[in-house]
């Protein structure tokens, strides 16, 4: 279960967030869900922390009828699946492109600054004709390995 959305800040934390997202992208009732408990956080490309949750839903996965104005498309992987499938991991590499107006005068070397390369593994885990990736894979990934 990945559903995303934000927290509304001062009236609530990141579990209750966690929840509500899930029971409105998936229109069931927080009953139906089984919390875990949390994993680490995560930041996206796009500087947003991501507080993900464990835990399973109580409901037959049929009787799940998620909302189309939020979410595309649900289904599931086995957990013993991906236990025991090692996801295909690729490298992607970030060039540093500092802005027109970066103080190089208040660095070593200036503009000739030997920036470090940034490296990011991405994870791919293939089943039947579905592809999970990105920050869901990122996510599915820490979780394997905190079971496992």
């Amino acid at each position: 279960m990945f559903p995303s959305g934000r927290i509304e800040k001062g009236q609530e934390d990141s579990q209750t967030a966690a929840l509500r997202e899930a029971t409105e992208e998936l229109r069931i009732t927080e009953e139906d869900i089984n919390l875990v408990g949390p994993l680490d956080f995560f930041v996206s490309s796009s500087d947003s922390i991501i507080y993900p949750f464990v835990g399973w839903i109580e409901k037959e996965f049929a009787e799940i009828s998620p909302n189309p104005d939020e979410v595309s498309e649900i289904f599931t992987v086995p957990v013993s699946f991906l236990l025991n499938t090692e996801p295909k991991i690729y490298q992607i590499h970030y060039k540093i492109e500092p802005e027109d107006n970066f103080p190089y005068h208040l660095i070593p070397d200036g503009k000739d600054y030997n920036w470090r390369p940034r490296n990011m593994k991405e994870y791919f885990y293939c089943y039947e004709d579905k592809v999970i990736w990105g920050m869901t894979a990122r996510m599915l990934n820490e979780f394997l390995e905190n079971i496992n």
